[in-house]
């Protein structure tokens, strides 16, 4: 993956080539973030709803809602996207912009996700514009932030006449059971370096152990325990690929107390050893 990320930036652009079976964690963050799939196919989960991106589909995603991405095909995929604060196109928070348009989509809760098919003549104009957010982003010629704030907001206007369509509302259990479910995903996601109980998973969101494992199997289909140990594998592979640290200090630092047992989830999960895993991602980064 390369990222083109600078703080000076209105947006953070990043193009991803995604391996068959990787996978990114629950994540959710204050910005919005468009996305197009150039080659490939690429499954997006957005909160309870699952999307099969095709070559050529964008997608958006709101502030706020929480997504992860899955390759399961069986060819390499090429993800480009576009994350950005709601407020470059917006303006201030008394501006027009912000009050009559921003502001709608960021607060609406019924509205998580926008799937954009590259077959559908409806979908063509905000996908001609997401393209020329790309290349604005890569090129980055003099004015380019003028340019990009503009593509994006014909995007914006797209999805705010979309907003009301065909997403029906979160009912009160469901939008607990979301504030819960993040609540415990930041626990593990603080905490996975260390011994870590369901009990103390469930405490994270002040509820019981039964309503914890409840809440995992209603909102993203798995257990907590199952979370929490592919949580500490896909982290053990960004320290394989990024770092020369040895396996042993890999899997210490990713949760694991036994290197045995460490060894044996890695290889039922990925089909190889650390050590082989290693072996393959750098082998891949060359070609």
């Amino acid at each position: 993956m390369s990222e083109i990320n600078d703080a000076l930036l209105p947006a953070v652009m990043m193009i991803h080539h995604v391996k068959p079976e990787d996978s990114t964690d629950w994540t959710w963050h204050e910005e919005m973030e468009v996305g197009m799939v150039l080659e490939g196919t690429m499954t997006l989960h957005v909160e309870d709803h699952t999307i099969h991106l095709m070559p050529g589909d964008g997608y958006f995603i709101n502030s706020q809602a929480r997504h992860r991405f899955i390759n399961q095909g069986s060819t390499y995929t090429l993800l480009y996207n576009i994350r950005f604060a709601p407020r470059l196109v917006g303006g201030s928070r008394d501006s027009i912009y912000w009050l009559n348009y921003i502001n709608p989509i960021v607060h609406n809760r019924n509205y998580a996700f926008e799937h954009l098919r590259h077959d559908q003549d409806a979908d063509k104009e905000s996908i001609t514009h997401m393209e020329a957010a790309f290349a604005i982003m890569q090129y980055r010629t003099t004015g380019f932030e003028f340019l990009l704030r503009n593509e994006l907001s014909f995007i914006i206007l797209d999805l705010y006449g979309r907003q009301n369509v065909v997403h029906t509302g979160l009912s009160q259990k469901d939008m607990r059971n979301e504030l819960r479910i993040r609540q415990m995903l930041d626990c593990i996601e603080n905490n996975y370096t260390r011994q870590l109980s369901v009990a103390q998973i469930a405490a994270a969101a002040d509820i019981s152990v039964s309503e914890c494992i409840r809440c995992f199997k209603a909102t993203i289909h798995t257990t907590p325990v199952q979370y929490l140990l592919q949580y500490r594998l896909l982290k053990a592979c960004e320290l394989l690929k990024q770092t020369d640290m040895n396996i042993t200090d890999i899997g210490t630092s990713c949760g694991f107390s036994e290197m045995s047992y460490f060894t044996k989830c890695f290889r039922r999960q990925y089909h190889a050893t650390p050590s082989q895993w290693r072996k393959n991602a750098l082998a891949a980064r060359k070609e």
